[in-house]
């Protein structure tokens, strides 16, 4: 019987070979809603983050014009399901990154496994198999390519998706901090646990903001199904004159984000809170709470009040109202991926992600590969060229200031 090849951690996690039907035993693809229901009562019983929540995964293939099928992966334990690695078939064009720049491909079929898609247990053998049945579908031809969207680097699934990505890819790979706030620890409330500094600041910033707006300031919460729109309308004017909006990121009111916020507003998850001075929308924070946290998802500010420092002021209010909750629902804060000055000065604990893809082994798939390559080993140069000239921040600040509408 031929031998599965399963490329070595080569950090201390030593060699895993077993026969390929072993491992093809062990796991299970699903591909359609009705294999996804017969593992429903599993699903919900060892998942506790959003993304992954079962209703709201199938929901986002409905919504997502790329989406075409499920592509979830069951790891069996003696006959019994232990774990999922939560995924996607799509048909969209392989983007890749420098900075704010960005590359894309012509359409390509891509298995895109979701942040925070690993539902259950996980082991290193776990994470074998999962990656072996990943590589055999780039095999058989479903897909150009696999993406995790973003792997923490001190798991299981990360050591093994770069033992089969090849060690230069893991040379060159450059992540980024994933920040989160857990509320109440040491049951001190939010102002209690920021520095004296940081709650003397609030005090100034919030006496500048009602002096230079005659008190004309109030902050609202939506989160009901019917008010979806007018969240969506007024965080539009905001997002409309952002930065973000100048790169193609961010807020947009489209009908999926409708869709989208309809039903989490549905299930008692919605919170979009909006800062508006003088009765014009002038900041936004829109996020969910699920489980105990809170997602943060779009966050922007009107820069005709920059002065003022709009999107903090909001940003720690939001913070205040959820922490004085803490105990009976939010414990928890989510900042997401990406490197961002109030992440690191609010979040509290973090760890490093960072995004990975498996080529698959024909021609298409090595071209794609050596293009990876290729953006990886720019980004690494420049990464490393501008932190020892000590002009990133400075850099990433003129970027933001020549792409905000005007």
């Amino acid at each position: 019987m031929p031998r599965a090849s399963i490329a070595p951690a080569n950090w201390g996690h030593g060699r895993v070979s077993r026969k390929s039907s072993d491992i093809h035993d062990r796991v299970r693809i699903l591909r359609s809603r009705a294999e996804i229901e017969e593992l429903r009562d599993f699903w919900n019983s060892c998942q506790s983050w959003r993304d992954a929540d079962v209703d709201y995964y199938q929901l986002i293939i409905d919504l997502y014009p790329e989406a075409i099928r499920p592509h979830a992966i069951v790891v069996y334990e003696d006959r019994s399901p232990k774990a999922l690695l939560l995924g996607r078939l799509e048909e969209k064009p392989l983007s890749f990154g420098i900075g704010y720049l960005r590359f894309r491909t012509n359409k390509k079929y891509i298995l895109t496994f979701i942040h925070g898609g690993v539902v259950g247990d996980l082991t290193d053998y776990d994470a074998a198999c999962l990656v072996e049945s990943i590589r055999s579908s780039l095999r058989e031809g479903e897909a150009e390519v696999a993406c995790f969207e973003s792997l923490d680097v001190n798991g299981a699934l990360f050591r093994r998706s770069v033992a089969a990505s090849g060690l230069l890819t893991r040379r060159l790979l450059i992540g980024s901090r994933h920040y989160v706030m857990n509320l109440g620890e040491g049951k001190k409330t939010f102002l209690e646990s920021i520095s004296s500094n940081e709650r003397n600041n609030h005090k100034r910033r919030t006496r500048k903001l009602f002096d230079a707006y005659h008190g004309k300031i109030r902050i609202e919460c939506f989160r009901e199904p019917g008010e979806t729109e007018r969240l969506m309308r007024d965080a539009e004017i905001v997002a409309s004159k952002s930065y973000q909006r100048g790169l193609g990121v961010g807020f947009h009111n489209t009908a999926l984000n409708c869709s989208r916020f309809v039903f989490e507003a549905t299930r008692g998850w919605l919170r979009g809170y909006v800062l508006y001075i003088q009765d014009s929308p002038a900041a936004y924070w829109i996020g969910s709470v699920y489980g105990g946290t809170f997602y943060s998802g779009y966050m922007a500010y009107d820069p005709a009040h920059a002065r003022t420092a709009p999107v903090t002021y909001l940003a720690i209010e939001v913070l205040k109202e959820l922490s004085a909750s803490a105990p009976e629902s939010v414990t928890k804060v989510d900042f997401g991926g990406g490197e961002a000055e109030y992440k690191a000065r609010f979040g509290n604990h973090s760890w490093m992600e960072t995004m990975i893809f498996i080529f698959a082994p024909r021609f298409r798939g090595w071209c794609l590969h050596v293009l990876w390559l290729t953006v990886l080993a720019i980004k690494f140069a420049g990464k490393m060229s501008l932190q020892r000239t000590n002009v990133f921040f400075r850099l990433r600040q003129y970027w933001r200031g020549r792409v905000t509408p005007t």
